[in-house]
C-alpha cells in the first residue's frame, strides 16, 4: 500500500495498526472553497491526494489519501 501523504502523524497511525505502506508526495495545490462544507472539502481533498499519487507509482497497489479540517 501507498500512503499519499507527508504527514507524519498518518505515517505513525498507520505504523501503529501494523500496516506495511510506503509513502508517496503528491503534488498537489490544496485549494479550498466558500462553497464547500469542511467535511466535503476533506473528502474532495482526500481523492485528489490519491489520484495524485496513484499517478506516481508503477505497481498496482491501492494509495491511500487522507485529509484532515481543523
Amino acid at each position: 500500500m501507498y500512503l499519499a501523504s507527508s504527514s507524519p502523524r498518518r505515517a505513525r497511525l498507520l505504523e501503529q495498526i501494523g500496516l506495511r505502506f510506503r509513502i508517496v508526495k503528491p503534488e498537489l495545490i490544496e485549494k479550498t472553497s466558500n462553497h464547500e462544507l469542511p467535511e466535503e472539502m476533506v473528502v474532495r481533498l482526500a481523492i485528489d491526494k490519491a489520484r495524485s499519487g496513484r499517478d506516481l507509482v508503477q505497481e498496482q497497489l491501492p494509495v491511500l489519501g487522507a485529509d484532515t479540517a481543523v
